[in-house]
């Protein structure tokens, strides 16, 4: 009986333990997030005299705040860089459009919503892989300077895009994560790709 006993206590006392243990791992039950990443943008030819086109672009840096307003909805706001060069038209003739290079620096102001699913499908909170559809809406506000006559410019912008994000956490607080995204980007591509480091209050 005692022995009987001990064990029950010894059992009753290892899945509290364990209980505990799981419930401090549980990782989705912050409300703030804070992400840093970059993004990995295309390059573009000179092709027409119609918009400004990139010619090069540096990868860009973004850094994002979260938070979580209703379970498994994340909506955050996002603040970008990135410096680059490309091509406007500067002078027009009967032999066609003369172009000339800028150098810009390049901000971006977003807004995106996305909708954790894993907790939802497996109704719990403890799942270190994140899947979520997310999108973005982007200000752009591009600042440049012609490189043969020194004058400056700027070009007002606004970014739409969609996508998947994917995601894995170390631990409660900590992971990394990559989105890839599609619509419509201010250096004319269609598709962007962005990893970074994510932490979870």
């Amino acid at each position: 009986m005692k022995n009987t006993l001990l064990h029950f206590i010894i059992l009753f006392a290892f899945f509290n333990i364990q209980v505990n243990a799981q419930d401090s791992l549980s990782i989705n039950n912050y409300r703030f997030s804070l992400k840093a990443s970059c993004a990995l943008v295309n390059s573009k030819s000179v092709t027409d005299g119609t918009q400004p086109t990139f010619v090069q672009q540096k990868p860009q840096f973004a850094i994002s705040m979260g938070y979580n307003f209703l379970k498994n909805f994340n909506t955050g706001l996002s603040i970008a860089h990135v410096n680059g060069s490309k091509a406007i038209p500067d002078t027009y003739s009967e032999y066609g459009t003369n172009y000339v290079i800028t150098n810009s620096s390049i901000w971006y102001y977003g807004l995106g919503l996305s909708y954790d699913i894993l907790p939802a499908i497996f109704k719990t909170n403890r799942i270190r892989f994140d899947v979520y559809p997310i999108l973005h809406i982007n200000y752009v506000r591009d600042n440049w300077i012609n490189i043969n006559s020194n004058t400056p410019g700027s070009t007002n912008f606004w970014e739409f895009n969609g996508g998947v994000g994917l995601g894995y956490n170390f631990n409660k607080h900590f992971g990394i994560f990559t989105e890839s995204l599609m619509g419509k980007f201010y250096n004319y591509d269609k598709f962007q790709l962005k990893v970074g480091f994510k932490c979870k209050f």
